[in-house]
């Protein structure tokens, strides 16, 4: 697993992060947010939290990064603050939901890629030029 060096740093949205007042997980807060809890590696539920990083990383994606670990900090936290609008948890569980959403991102942002690949086609979130790239190092010995 690719290991993301930018540190999500849920203080910069303090609403974010709750401690008493959470819903039970799957349900959503008084600002719409969904309830995760980390669940092994990953979250529960788990297609929220998935949809939502896939959704980011869509958004976002904004250079050549074949990998997570390649994704700039400044991307990465955007995807991580888009992350925290749509999803809440337990400040007793911020730590392994940082964890977890980095294990996550890195696994969907190489799945989209994966499925890209396999049908030959471009998604229609990432940039021609990006594609092009992508395709040369996808051909490369490195890969």
């Amino acid at each position: 697993m690719c290991n993301s060096e930018a540190s999500p740093n849920p203080s910069s949205t303090p609403s974010s992060v709750h401690g008493l007042d959470l819903p039970p997980p799957g349900e959503l807060d008084q600002l719409r947010r969904v309830r995760i809890i980390a669940d092994g590696e990953g979250f529960y539920p788990s297609r929220p939290a998935a949809n939502v990083i896939s959704a980011g990383i869509q958004k976002l994606y904004d250079g050549f990064y074949p990998t997570w670990s390649d994704v700039s900090d400044r991307t990465k936290q955007g995807v991580f603050n888009e992350f925290m609008k749509s999803c809440t948890w337990s400040l007793s569980e911020d730590r392994i939901i940082q964890s977890n959403f980095k294990k996550k991102a890195s696994s969907l942002l190489s799945c989209m890629f994966s499925k890209a690949r396999s049908n030959v086609r471009r998604p229609g979130w990432l940039g021609s030029d990006y594609w092009d790239k992508l395709i040369v190092y996808w051909q490369s010995p490195e890969f």
